[in-house]
């Protein structure tokens, strides 16, 4: 799985907040072909996991996984930075600037996620 994919996959679940990549035997295999599966997880509900893919016999799991980890914590943080700005454009602070001829008008947070998420897929295709 690519970059791109594992990110659209996370929007799909915008609701749980995935935080860990945990590593499943797989109990199908044989004790001479092990095979395992990479999930990642929300650590406050342990029952919300994501498979992400099997490895692949002779793979580094620890560099896999690694590499998981850390595309995980780049979608955070553009996940965060993303919703501080949705919630800065709604502080009182900022409602305050309307004058009473003004409007307010509801602003839903996933298009910056998404614009965030495309500015990711195009940073990992470089």
């Amino acid at each position: 799985m690519d970059k791109t994919h594992f990110y659209e996959r996370l929007m799909r679940w915008q609701h749980l907040h995935f935080n860990d990549v945990i590593l499943r035997e797989r109990q199908d295999n044989a004790a001479w072909d092990k095979k395992y599966e990479i999930y990642i997880q929300d650590k406050t509900r342990s029952c919300a996991q994501l498979y992400i893919r099997t490895t692949q016999p002779g793979e580094d799991m620890i560099q896999v996984m690694d590499e998981y980890l850390r595309w995980l914590h780049e979608y955070n943080e553009v996940r965060t930075d993303a919703r501080g700005a949705a919630e800065r454009k709604n502080s009182p602070a900022q409602r305050s600037l309307l004058n009473e001829n003004h409007h307010r008008v509801y602003v839903n947070p996933t298009p910056s996620l998404l614009s965030s998420a495309v500015r990711l897929t195009q940073n990992a295709q470089r």
